[in-house]
């Protein structure tokens, strides 16, 4: 039997979004998936880095303001 969980889901919400991904790739992490805008409720953004392990971390917030 394995001790590797098969799927946690870890979203941690930022009012500082770009500085918190621009840290992240000065840094070299892996961005696994890069910054993408969803315009609806919010609008919603968000990127998701890969750790060492293999885990993957959401980091996510509003962005402006909606329809703007």
């Amino acid at each position: 039997m394995s001790n590797k969980l098969s799927s946690l889901t870890v979203l941690m919400v930022s009012d500082q979004l770009d500085f918190l991904y621009e840290e992240f790739r000065s840094k070299g992490a892996i961005i696994s998936v890069e910054p993408l805008i969803y315009a609806d409720d919010g609008p919603w953004k968000e990127f998701v880095i890969e750790d060492p392990d293999g885990c993957h971390f959401a980091f996510g917030g509003t962005d402006g303001t909606p329809g703007g």
